[in-house]
């Protein structure tokens, strides 16, 4: 609706649609992290920043939180 249908709007769906289903799993992957891991790293001391990068994302990559 705000642009009209031509190259520059197709080039631009192509390049975000399939941005969508990784950005959903790895979101999912993080909250499935499970608690006393993200506990354990509050006790120890690490920031969000640390937490979520060598703590959340590790655990989600390796499949460790698989539901």
């Amino acid at each position: 609706m705000f642009f009209q249908v031509g190259k520059l709007t197709g080039l631009i769906a192509i390049a975000l649609y399939p941005i969508v289903p990784p950005i959903r799993y790895v979101g999912y992957g993080i909250r499935s992290v499970p608690a006393d891991l993200i506990e354990t790293s509050r006790q120890i001391g690490c920031t969000a920043w640390q937490r979520l990068i060598h703590v959340e994302l590790p655990v989600a990559k390796s499949g460790l939180c698989s539901a």
